[in-house]
């Protein structure tokens, strides 16, 4: 009797000893699954907060740019508004001198249309230098507006400044009443004026795409004045 209980016991603490075993590893297989997920959940929240903080970093710096880059704009249309005052005024101050030389040309009919070319044209570079800094244009559009411009004017005025010079020109300004000069002199006065129509007409048309809304701090200034 005493051995069949002993062994009874025995059996039993057994049984409580490999439960107990059992339930250690149980807990400790679940912890370590627990520990696992919370790393795998650490390292997701890691790479997130990373990309977060790439994309921000990211953003500020596109931001930076961007002022950057229309400051500079900016900057740009300023400079090439004041060259465009600049030069109206030179043309105004050329057309008051060359309005005494005109019984002297070769031609003064056409130094007339000399003088009253260089005073229109001296006219619309003042009132565009005015609007200039509006135009919202990049650098190199710009660029582009301002030389094709200049070069427009004053290649109409360098032409008829020519054929009132040699007294020629009629080829290309027979409306003037000029007279024919030699082969050359036409050519080089057709060159010269047929090359100011498409600069001139690319210019303007820069231009008004320049003027299609309203610049940034032009709309901000209007908001706030209402």
């Amino acid at each position: 009797m005493m051995y069949a209980w002993k062994m009874r016991r025995l059996r039993k603490g057994d049984e409580l000893d490999f439960h107990h075993r059992a339930d250690l590893f149980f807990n400790a297989g679940v912890g370590r699954e627990n520990f696992y997920n919370r790393r795998k959940k650490l390292r997701r929240g890691l790479r997130e907060d990373g990309i977060r903080e790439l994309r921000l970093r990211s953003e500020v710096i596109v931001q930076a740019c961007t002022r950057c880059v229309g400051a500079v704009t900016m900057s740009t249309l300023n400079r090439q508004g004041h060259r465009l005052i600049q030069a109206g005024v030179a043309l105004f101050l050329f057309t008051s001198f060359e309005g005494f030389a005109i019984p002297f040309f070769a031609a003064p009919l056409l130094g007339r249309s000399v003088h009253t070319l260089s005073a229109l044209l001296g006219l619309i570079l003042l009132t565009l230098g005015l609007v200039w800094p509006r135009l919202v244009l990049g650098a190199a559009t710009s660029r582009i507006a301002f030389w094709f411009l200049l070069y427009s004017g004053l290649a109409i005025v360098a032409a008829f400044l020519m054929a009132a010079l040699w007294g020629a020109g009629n080829a290309s300004m027979p409306l003037a009443a000029a007279a024919r000069g030699t082969p050359l002199e036409e050519t080089l006065i057709m060159i010269v004026a047929y090359s100011s129509a498409p600069t001139g007409i690319i210019s303007f048309a820069l231009i008004l795409w320049g003027l299609r809304i309203v610049p940034p701090q032009q709309g901000l200034s209007s908001d706030s004045a209402r």
